[in-house]
C-alpha cells in the first residue's frame, strides 16, 4: 500500500492501527450489554493506539470516553471531541476544576478532599461528578459507609442531571467470580438506596459477569481487540499490528553465541536474522530467548537478548524462504500480543501502552494483513 511506504530515513518498523476493527469491537461489546451506555477508555494514548485518532474514529460508537488526567482530556477536547470525557482519577489540584468546568468534563470524586473541593467550587453540575466507591480493590474510592455523606455533600451542586456511582472490579478476569459478585452487590445496593446510576463493568466483567452490566459499562482492552482474561472465543479483532522487516541474515556455526553475554548458543549450524526493533521501541526486554515473531506462517524464536534497537531471531527452519526486507509480525492479528506478553512475563496492557513514538504509525479504516512494501 502506498501509504505504508517508509519515509526517507525511517527505520522499517511501524505500528499499524486498524480503526475499523475498533469500531467493530465496540459494536460487538454493545451487543453484550445492549441496555448499558458505553464509556471507552482512551487513557495512555488509547492504550498505545493513538488517542486522537481512536477517539475521532469511535465517537459515533460510544457514549463517552475515559482518561486518566486533565491533560489527556484537554488533548481530546481541543481536537474536537465533543462527547463526554470522564477523568478517572478526578482532579489533582483545586485549580484544575476551572478547566474541568470550562471544557464541560466529567470528573471523579474518590476522596474527602476532592469532595470538599468540588462542593466549595460549586460550578459543576451533578451530572459531571462520578463518585468512586472502594468496594475492595483499595486503590481509590470512598468507603461504602461514607457514601451517604458524599452523596449528601455533592447533591448541593447545580441540579443538572444525576451523580453517578462507580467502582473498579479487582478480579473480573476470574471465571468463578465470588469477589466480583461481592463487589457488585455492594455498589448495586448503594445505587438502589440512593436511586443513582452506576458503573462497574470493565472489559472482562462485560463478557464474564453479566450481572455487572449496569447503567454504564467502561471498556478498555476489549475495544482494542485484545481478549481479556484469555477469553479467546470472543469475536474481537486486534487493532494494533507491530511490524518490521529483516535487515540482516547471517549463518553461524554450532556452539557460537548471539547477543549480549551470548545468552543463546547454537545447538546446530544456524541462521540468524536481525530485525530493527528493540526495547527503545517498546518491544519487551524480557522477551529475549522466550518469545517468538511471525515470519510468513512460521513462528521464529528470539535468539539472545533484546537490545535497545534490535532483536535477533533463529530462522534456520525457513532460511530458503526469507530475504532482506521480508516482513516480520512482532504481534498483531495472527500473533497475539497476549502470547508475546506471557512469554515476556508481563501482560498485554503493558506491551501496547509502552510502544514508543519511534515506530511510525499508520492509521486506516480498512487495513489488511498484506505484506508491507
Amino acid at each position: 500500500m502506498a501509504q505504508e511506504r517508509y519515509t526517507r530515513g525511517a527505520r522499517p518498523t511501524c505500528v499499524r492501527v486498524n480503526l475499523a476493527a475498533i469500531s467493530r469491537n465496540l459494536a460487538g461489546i454493545r451487543r453484550y450489554a445492549p441496555g448499558s451506555k458505553l464509556l471507552f477508555a482512551v487513557k495512555a494514548n488509547a492504550y498505545g493506539h493513538g488517542s486522537l485518532q481512536v477517539a475521532a474514529a469511535s465517537q459515533t460508537q460510544v457514549d463517552g470516553f475515559a482518561v486518566a488526567s486533565l491533560a489527556e482530556a484537554v488533548k481530546l477536547r481541543t481536537s474536537g471531541i465533543a462527547k463526554p470525557i470522564l477523568l478517572l482519577s478526578g482532579h489533582f489540584s483545586r485549580e484544575e476544576l476551572a478547566d474541568i468546568a470550562k471544557l464541560d468534563l466529567w470528573t471523579t470524586a474518590h476522596s474527602a478532599w476532592q469532595i470538599e473541593d468540588i462542593k466549595s467550587f460549586r460550578k459543576l453540575p451533578r451530572r459531571s461528578v462520578w463518585i468512586k466507591i472502594d468496594t475492595g480493590m483499595h486503590r481509590l474510592g470512598v468507603a461504602p459507609e461514607d457514601v451517604p455523606n458524599a452523596v449528601h455533600a455533592l447533591s448541593s451542586l447545580e441540579p443538572e442531571g444525576s451523580l453517578t456511582l462507580f467502582t473498579h472490579m479487582s478480579s473480573a478476569d476470574e471465571f468463578q467470580g465470588d469477589e466480583t459478585d461481592r463487589q457488585n452487590g455492594v455498589i448495586h445496593a448503594l445505587a438502589q438506596r440512593f436511586g443513582l446510576p452506576s458503573s462497574q463493568s470493565n472489559s472482562a466483567a462485560v463478557f464474564n459477569h453479566p450481572a455487572t452490566r449496569s447503567n454504564w459499562v467502561r471498556v478498555g482492552l476489549g475495544g482494542y481487540g485484545i481478549h481479556p482474561a484469555n477469553m479467546t472465543d470472543l469475536n474481537l479483532e486486534p487493532a494494533m499490528s507491530f511490524i518490521s522487516k529483516i535487515v540482516a541474515i547471517r549463518n553461524i556455526p554450532k556452539g557460537d553465541g548471539v547477543g549480549y553475554n551470548l545468552t543463546w548458543r547454537a545447538v546446530r549450524d544456524s541462521t540468524i536474522a536481525t530485525i530493527p526493533v528493540g526495547y527503545g521501541d517498546g518491544y519487551p526486554r524480557h522477551a529475549g530467548n522466550r518469545a517468538s515473531v511471525l515470519i510468513g506462517d512460521h513462528l521464529c524464536p528470539l535468539a539472545g537478548c533484546v537490545s535497545m534497537d534490535m532483536i535477533t531471531v533463529d530462522v534456520t527452519e525457513i532460511r530458503a524462504r526469507i530475504r532482506i526486507g521480508t516482513r516480520v509480525e512482532l504481534w498483531g492479528k495472527r500473533l497475539s500480543v497476549t502470547d508475546v506478553a506471557q512469554a515476556s512475563q508481563t501482560n498485554a496492557y503493558e506491551l501496547v501502552t509502552r510502544v514508543s513514538d519511534r515506530p511510525f504509525r499508520v492509521y486506516d479504516t480498512s487495513i489488511t494483513d498484506a505484506p508491507a512494501d
